[in-house]
């Protein structure tokens, strides 16, 4: 190619031909497929040295750079195609520890992701409301009353509101704590729960044992099998959740 024609191609390429002879020149490209194919080897080019497309320089290397004189245009890039164009077998080298490297990773994480949405659905099949075992008379208009209530119809989100207004005046009442820890649970809310069931966990007191279960589940639906496991061991010998335990147990 003759050196009038490259600069024609940069001058083109840079949007620095007046728009007159870009019509001409285009012709030009048009009726011949050889201009063609150097102003594609050229645009492809400019990708490579801009970085644009990772995938067009691998085409670029592999296919083209033998082909192709860098002309003066690119002379300050000229260091880096003619080290590509020697290493050549170091690149093809490289790609292939690429696709390896993507290959295990993309199997590694596949796995991983049904390992989680497996505990996740453990979790999620053993998670259940406790039942209401406080008592209040019917028709009692206080405000833990209408909350249990509301926790009997699952009506959660009024019940943790109720609640949440209740322990602020009985901030030691573990009964309700536990209440409000299972029906932030049963909204998802496994993040607001957790600090709640680890104190009466710590408790050691009637809520203790039931709390150690929902913490389990809790723990389970946040991805952490092993923590959960901890917990989940010594429940074993509980009659209301030993079972349960066990069954889980054995599905992790």
């Amino acid at each position: 190619m003759s050196e009038q024609f490259q600069d024609d191609i940069q001058a083109y390429l840079d949007g620095t031909m007046p728009l007159k002879q870009r019509a001409a020149f285009e012709a030009q490209i048009g009726n011949s497929p050889q201009l063609a194919e150097e102003m594609r080897r050229h645009r492809m080019l400019r990708v490579v040295v801009r970085h644009e497309d990772l995938f067009a320089a691998k085409t670029l290397v592999d296919n083209v750079m033998a082909e192709v004189e860098i002309e003066a245009d690119y002379g300050k890039h000229r260091h880096i195609f003619d080290t590509l164009n020697r290493g050549g077998t170091f690149l093809r080298w490289t790609w292939l520890v690429v696709v390896l490297l993507v290959s295990f990773g993309g199997g590694w994480f596949y796995r991983y992701r049904e390992h989680q949405q497996h505990i996740q659905r453990i979790a999620a099949a053993q998670l259940a409301p406790l039942d209401n075992m406080i008592g209040f008379a019917p028709g009692d208009p206080s405000n833990a009353a209408v909350a249990l209530l509301a926790y009997e119809r699952r009506n959660y989100p009024e019940a943790v509101r109720r609640l949440q207004t209740e322990l602020r005046t009985a901030p030691d009442d573990n009964g309700l704590r536990l209440y409000l820890a299972v029906s932030l649970l049963m909204q998802g809310q496994q993040s607001d729960a957790e600090p709640l069931l680890r104190q009466m966990v710590a408790a050691q007191d009637l809520t203790t044992v039931p709390a150690t279960w929902y913490l389990a589940l809790c723990l389970l639906q946040q991805g952490k099998p092993n923590k959960a496991r901890e917990l989940l061991v010594p429940l074993r010998a509980d009659t209301i959740f030993g079972q349960r335990a066990q069954q889980v147990l054995d599905a992790l």
